[in-house]
């Protein structure tokens, strides 16, 4: 099994929400739009800015 290194720049991202709620599925597009054109390598998810709890 190969294993490698975690490197480079990694984003916490929040999970945007509608008023009513609801996952803002165009928000996650914009948003991974944006962290590819920053070049970012990688986004933690799903809980890692605090809304997990």
């Amino acid at each position: 099994m190969k294993t490698e290194k975690l490197c480079g720049v990694w984003s916490a991202a929040p999970t945007p929400l509608t008023s009513d709620l609801k996952i803002d599925e165009a928000s996650i597009e914009r948003l991974s739009a944006h962290q590819q054109k920053l070049k970012i390598n990688g986004v933690f998810i799903a809980g890692t800015c605090g809304e997990g709890s």
